[in-house]
């Protein structure tokens, strides 16, 4: 694990532009007040590093900081391989916690022109480790207590299907009556009319269900209704689900805040290492994968899927 700004390993301590200005006495005067401001300067500074004990996939993590912060991270990683080297890495998760408390989040990066060999070290600082972590999905209670009164009949969501996501749901949305938002079968096949239809000026939470070429269904329930952003938004009460062939839920981890992201291009539940359910702009084709928000394994029939059908559901609305 490395840390770089500007395609060089070592940070530049001084502007050139400030250096020309400054001669003579007056610059060995100046000298330590310079250093001072440059410490306080803001730069790039990239991440990169393989996981699975170097065998595994390139992943970076770009972010914007001080040279007093690179310092302060560059020390962390080098304890974090001390640590990953050792024979004992019990303290691991708690260095990745702190790291995480501290670091801002990325918002651009670039690719260096030379890569030194890449440390051991297993810890993903942006989300943690997901891989080491058990299967934590819960199943769907298809005989609970709770039927939701729905505006229209689904298209392919069973009684059962029913009262195991009402039962999974929080507890003052269980006895909510749910109104179809959008299908694909009722309102054509468009993310822009979709986006239109789950928009709403309150916060009110949404069930979206898909059911890919091979006769999967799979889904998600979010806090909020859809709405292009910038950037992700939502709350940890966010879950997805698979209802067929295996009814099993899967809540937030805490890994991330990965929740949901809409743009104009696609539509994505779960984020880190892999989207947990990822539609594109014509809502045929989508992915899904091994996501860190919810620990959730594949939900389709297989990592890229074609979508047959999609329904939005407003719990409340």
């Amino acid at each position: 694990t490395w840390c770089r700004r500007n395609g060089s390993t070592e940070p530049t301590v001084m502007d050139r532009d400030e250096e020309r200005k400054t001669e003579g006495p007056q610059r060995e005067a100046s000298e330590p007040t310079k250093k001072r401001k440059d410490k306080r300067k803001k730069g790039k500074w990239e991440i990169v590093w393989k996981e699975g004990g170097g065998q595994g996939p390139l992943r970076r993590l770009t972010f914007e900081g001080c040279f007093s912060r690179y310092e302060y991270i560059n020390k962390t990683l080098e304890s974090w391989s001390a640590v990953a080297l050792a024979p004992s890495s019990k303290h691991l998760s708690k260095q990745s916690s702190t790291f995480a408390s501290s670091s801002t989040s990325p918002e651009s990066s670039f690719t260096p022109d030379h890569a030194p060999a890449p440390s051991p070290l297993r810890v993903s600082p942006r989300s943690g480790d997901a891989s080491s972590l058990q299967n934590t999905g819960i199943p769907l209670d298809g005989r609970g207590p709770y039927l939701p009164s729905c505006s229209h009949p689904s298209r392919f969501l069973l009684e059962s299907h029913l009262r195991g996501l009402a039962s999974a749901l929080p507890a003052r949305f269980r006895q909510s009556s749910w109104t179809l938002l959008y299908s694909t079968w009722k309102d054509g096949i468009s993310l822009a009319t979709l986006m239109r239809r789950c928009t709403n000026k309150e916060i009110r939470p949404c069930i979206m269900v898909i059911r890919d070429s091979e006769g999967h269904i799979f889904g998600g329930f979010t806090s909020q209704g859809w709405q292009v952003s910038q950037r992700y938004f939502g709350t940890g009460e966010a879950f997805v689900f698979q209802v067929h062939p295996r009814p099993v839920m899967y809540r937030w981890s805490k890994l991330n805040q990965y929740f949901q992201f809409g743009s104009t291009e696609s539509i994505a539940i779960g984020g880190g290492g892999h989207f947990s359910i990822w539609l594109d702009a014509d809502l045929a084709w989508g992915n899904s994968g091994r996501c860190d928000t919810f620990c959730s394994p594949c939900l389709a029939s297989s990592e890229e899927f074609r979508c047959m059908d999609v329904e939005v559901w407003g719990v409340g609305w």
